[in-house]
């Protein structure tokens, strides 16, 4: 019959967005879960949760409260909340002189070195690839190799020729 509370100080730009991700689970009982933005509106609301996940993005700079009720039981229950913040930074801003000219920075790489980078790539993944079965092939090559040098033939029971 407690509520507990936990809160996030969060900041809104036009070029980065945060979003609060995260989870809740309860044992013994049911909790109600709900969060409150910085201008007191309620931007999620679950009830009687024994687990869920959740996340929300900040919509305006301040305070974001999340609240835990047990408003059914007297008896204890155990409640874990987890989240973290993600933060997602915009760079697409280009920016212009008030002036007649503009600037403009161009960073080129050379399509030969990005060739070669993916044909190394390329060759690695089929190496890495071919290594079990190479491992695996090996022993029987060489039993076959034995075999050839100490009879000087396939290595069958009957030959069509006897």
């Amino acid at each position: 019959m407690q509520e507990v509370i936990e809160t996030v100080e969060l900041k809104v730009s036009k070029n980065m967005q945060v979003d609060v991700c995260g989870n809740i689970s309860v044992i013994n009982g049911f909790v109600d879960f709900y969060v409150i933005s910085p201008s007191g509106n309620t931007i999620l609301c679950y009830n009687e949760v024994l687990f869920c996940w959740f996340n929300f993005s900040a919509i305006e700079n301040g305070t974001y409260t999340m609240h835990l009720m047990n408003i059914q039981s007297e008896d204890d229950i155990v409640v874990t909340l987890i989240y973290g913040l993600n933060f997602k930074v915009s760079v697409q801003e280009i920016l212009k002189w008030h002036t007649v000219t503009t600037w403009q920075i161009t960073a080129t790489t050379s399509p030969y070195f990005n060739i070669l980078r993916a044909i190394w790539e390329i060759l690695k993944i089929i190496f890495y690839a071919l290594i079990p079965t190479l491992v695996e092939q090996l022993p029987k090559f060489f039993r076959w190799l034995r075999w050839m040098k100490k009879y000087r033939k396939p290595k069958t029971l009957w030959s069509l020729n006897d």
